[in-house]
């Protein structure tokens, strides 16, 4: 690892192309970042006494296609994960298992997580919204738009 004087920090060469997404745990100090090599890799940032913070790579997986987008669910321990081939992934941490949630027709650009109603939000690039209850197998609610839509969040 080599770093630079504070704050800027260059963690280890895992990912091997553009960086699509960074998001925080919502449970822990782990910063994921997804990419168009199809990895998303894991960081825990820990801090020194000195108060320098150390990325530390904790663990990564390729799905393959490159990942547009990724949300954490509220716990810390899934992140969802939405592909250039129109795939839904779910990325069961603890074991380590990659689970296809589901498919669109083309990409899928932005997937976002809401605990408060406990439902997965995508939007894709062939201008369609679904959301999904990730305890059932049909989507809860799929529209196509006349329009594309370019972000969701719920921030």
């Amino acid at each position: 690892m080599v770093t630079k004087p504070n704050p800027f920090y260059l963690v280890d060469d895992s990912i091997a192309d553009t960086i699509s997404s960074l998001k925080w745990s919502p449970a822990s100090n782990i910063l994921a970042a997804s990419s168009w090599d199809g990895r998303i890799c894991l960081w825990d940032i820990k801090s020194t006494y000195y108060n320098e913070l150390v990325p530390q790579p904790i663990m990564n997986t390729n799905l393959l296609d490159p990942v547009l987008q990724i949300s954490w669910y509220n716990e810390g321990n899934v992140i969802f994960a939405g592909c250039i081939d129109g795939s839904i992934k779910y990325w069961d941490l603890p074991q380590n298992k990659v689970i296809n949630l589901g498919q669109s027709s083309k990409a899928a650009a932005q997937v976002c997580w809401c605990e408060a109603v406990k439902l997965l939000f995508i939007l894709s690039w062939d201008k369609t919204i679904t959301v999904l209850d990730c305890r059932q197998s049909n989507p809860v609610y799929s529209r196509t738009l006349n329009y594309k839509v370019r972000l969701v969040s719920k921030e």
